[in-house]
């Protein structure tokens, strides 16, 4: 009786296991069966999970909710018209374990032979306006792998570990730039590998978080950006300096150059503090020009005359840059007369060839070009200006000569008195001047009319004609009264 019931039990501990067994294979059968969709859309605050699945997907992925994928493989299809895509909005997640996204064949096919170029599917995560950050996009990957695209987050948070991203080629290019850019994001990425791009991942506008991240194929590992749409240009008061353009560009990253990647950024509104080598360790840190483009007067349509320039590695986003002008001042100024030194209160011919030189002291960290320098007689103009550059940092000689309308300033009208010599420096804004330099000292001399009149000077050859032609005249007409 005993051994018939555990012959009995044995039996029917069998038939259970089985049962079980075939249970447990209907149920991996079930979820391991295909999953087709037109487009997977998933509402704000509902959830989707997918285990052990092939999800074949003809148009897009849009979440407001949550989708979560387990040991699954996501095929994006090609649409018949458009482009398919995964976007990720505010308040949603995608979490993403032993999983891969990658195209069909027939999207592999017409992306290499039709495109050449370019993502085969989009990936966007997070939001083009700014959320408040406890509902910004989640990103959460572990154990995955991507092929042919780049994930864009902006304003999202992102931890990627374990995972893979593989760009490709085309007719030996390099055909997506990057595996990932992170705008204005959270992200953490460790132990994970970018194959097949120009750069691994970029991140602006915040710190990126990496550990054990590598570059197969590939120029940069990474690049560190910030933001210079917004920067302000101060002045020795802390107010603002108008300019009209901002010019940018960076001027000494060699490889840099050769990629294409950043060899223009006119107009961009983000620079690079470094780049990280594909190696993973050699850093090049950039150094980037900003040219600030000042109006100098009202009606000038040339926005470009007076130029701020500013050099170094820009290490936060949107920098308050500040010059004040006014240490920038003249200094040293020498007056010649027929080359020989004018000192203070020197009897000099009149109409002699006067000049001068002066030293031009700029202390500050910008280069400045297009400035004024003026030539002053009696601090009256006297049509004599140039424009000067003047490098940061620097001290530069310049010279200016005096022309006849020196003689005919205030007190050039009339022999004995001194002429007072100055020069000044200025820039000016729609008439208003940002700051106005004056030598350290002025210079007199005083105009002497030799006994002598140089008969060179045209003045005197008017004089002598005018003398003989009076004289004639006087003749003519005494010997015609005589005559009477």
């Amino acid at each position: 009786m005993l051994r018939c019931y555990h012959l009995d039990v044995t039996w029917a501990s069998r038939i259970l296991t089985t049962a079980f067994l075939f249970l447990v294979l209907c149920s991996q059968n079930s979820s391991a069966e295909d999953v087709h969709y037109d487009n997977l859309s998933i509402s704000y605050e509902e959830s989707l999970v997918h285990i052990d699945d092939q999800i074949f997907l003809k148009d897009s992925i849009e979440l407001y909710g949550n989708l979560s994928l387990y040991n699954c493989t996501v095929w994006m299809d090609k649409p018949e018209d458009g482009w398919s895509e995964i976007r990720i909005h505010t308040n949603a997640t995608l979490t993403m374990v032993n999983s891969s996204i990658r195209p069909t064949e027939e999207l592999e096919n017409y992306i290499l032979t039709e495109i050449g170029l370019g993502s085969a599917y989009g990936f966007a995560v997070g939001a083009d306006t700014i959320p408040s950050t406890d509902t910004w996009a989640r990103l959460d990957i572990s154990n995955s792998d991507f092929f042919m695209t780049h994930i864009r987050l902006k304003h999202a948070n992102a931890t990627i570990e374990n995972s893979t991203f593989h760009g490709y080629h085309h007719n030996n290019t390099t055909a997506i730039p990057d595996g990932l850019w992170s705008e204005n994001s959270f992200l953490d990425i460790q132990n994970s590998s970018f194959i097949d791009y120009d750069q691994g991942f970029k991140s602006v506008g915040y710190l990126a978080n990496h550990y054990n991240v590598t570059c197969s194929d590939c120029i940069f590992l990474m690049s560190q950006e910030w933001w210079t749409n917004n920067i302000s240009l101060l002045d020795q008061n802390d107010l603002q300096i108008n300019y009209s353009k901002l010019v940018k560009y960076l001027d000494s990253s060699i490889s840099c150059y050769n990629s294409g990647i950043c060899s223009n950024l006119t107009g961009w509104f983000w620079v690079p503090e470094y780049f990280i080598l594909s190696d993973g360790e050699s850093i090049e840190y950039q150094n980037t020009t900003l040219i600030f483009s000042v109006p100098k007067a009202l009606w000038t349509e040339d926005i470009s005359n007076f130029k701020l320039i500013w050099s170094g590695t820009i290490s936060e986003n949107n920098p308050s840059l500040s010059i004040n002008l006014n240490d920038i001042f003249l200094s040293n100024m020498i007056l010649y007369s027929d080359n020989e030194t004018i000192v203070d209160n020197s009897p000099i011919k009149k109409y002699s060839n006067v000049s001068s030189s002066l030293i031009i002291n700029n202390p500050t960290d910008f280069s400045i070009q297009n400035l004024d320098l003026e030539l002053l007689a009696d601090n009256q103009s006297v049509s004599v200006r140039i424009s000067v550059n003047i490098p940061a940092h620097s001290s530069i000689n310049v010279e200016l000569s005096c022309n006849s309308l020196c003689w005919y300033s205030t007190n050039g009208s009339s022999n004995q008195s001194p002429i007072v010599l100055s020069a000044v420096l200025s820039a000016s804004d729609n008439g208003v001047y940002y700051f106005q330099s004056n030598t350290s000292s002025n210079l007199f001399f005083t105009p002497i009319t030799p006994f002598v009149e140089d008969e060179t000077d045209p003045r005197f050859t008017v004089y002598f004609t005018v003398l003989i032609v009076t004289f004639a005249i006087g003749i003519v007409l005494y010997r015609n009264l005589n005559w009477k």
